[in-house]
């Protein structure tokens, strides 16, 4: 799963007078006052938890400014509505399973996503909707392991470089036109200069 700096939440023992002190902060800041939060505590006493819920698959990124990705959680944690959950049938191998991660990353998904996503301020925000209606490319082969992980470790250092490689590897086992690719990709940047 990808962990950017500052990104990865812990689950945290309430009694402990640190954290006492961090969710003190909040509240002096009116975080708890803010929205979600607000709901929250509707629901319970403490504003500040995590719904438990189900543990997702994986998780999809909710407001992006460039490259919307999604990223599997084999920890089994849990996150907050701030990225979306997604969960997989049971009838959908791990392979293909994979193939969808790389195709969110393609030209072609990343095209799909512009186009029905909300666009504010810069920053792309997918609803659950924009993203179960997402054209995606699941060839009927064997994903390489290798080009996975490669594809997997751009991820965290340059998701440009992330989506060039998963949209290269879809090129590679589709009988899909070098034309269209071609047009995708330049479509693709068009709507993203308008949006940014």
């Amino acid at each position: 799963m990808y962990k950017g700096e500052n990104q990865l939440l812990l689950k945290f023992d309430s009694n402990n007078s640190k954290v006492i002190d961090y969710i003190n902060h909040g509240v002096e800041m009116e975080l708890h006052k803010r929205s979600h939060c607000v709901k929250r505590s509707e629901k319970r006493t403490k504003w500040y938890e995590v719904d438990n819920g189900s543990i997702p698959d994986a998780f999809f990124t909710y407001r992006v400014s460039e490259i919307p990705f999604m990223s599997f959680n084999p920890d089994k944690i849990q996150c907050t509505n701030s990225i979306h959950k997604v969960f997989f049938r049971r009838k959908l191998t791990a392979n293909k399973q994979k193939w969808i991660a790389i195709s969110l990353l393609s030209t072609v998904s990343q095209l799909s996503l512009e186009h029905s996503g909300r666009h504010y301020a810069g920053a792309l925000k997918i609803e659950p909707s924009a993203l179960k209606n997402t054209l995606v490319i699941i060839p009927d082969k064997k994903v390489s392991l290798k080009r996975f992980n490669k594809i997997s470790k751009l991820l965290e250092t340059d998701k440009r470089k992330a989506m060039l490689e998963a949209t290269n590897y879809l090129k590679e086992v589709t009988n899909i036109p070098e034309e269209l690719w071609n047009t995708v990709g330049t479509t693709l940047d068009e709507v993203k200069k308008r949006r940014l």
